[in-house]
C-alpha cells in the first residue's frame, strides 16, 4: 500500500486531491452497490486530467481501471 500512496501523491500534482480517494469502496459508486476497496480511486473532471493519470499510471506500472 505504501506504493499506492506515494503515487497517490504524484498524483495530487495532477489533480485536485479531493478527486483522489484511498481504499474507497466502490460500492458508493455501482448501481448494484457492490465492490471492494479501490486502492486508488481518480475522479478526473476533463480529459486533459484523464489523459494525464493514464499517461502517469503507465509511466509508474500501475495498473488501471476505468469505470463508468
Amino acid at each position: 500500500m505504501n506504493h499506492y500512496l506515494d503515487f497517490a501523491k504524484e498524483l495530487s500534482l495532477i489533480i485536485s486531491k479531493e478527486d483522489i480517494k484511498l481504499d474507497e469502496p466502490m460500492k458508493k459508486h455501482t448501481s448494484f452497490k457492490v465492490g471492494g476497496p479501490a486502492d486508488i480511486l481518480v475522479t478526473p473532471k476533463n480529459i486533459d486530467e484523464l489523459i494525464k493519470v493514464i499517461r502517469s499510471c503507465k509511466e509508474s506500472k500501475v495498473p488501471y481501471f476505468i469505470v463508468g
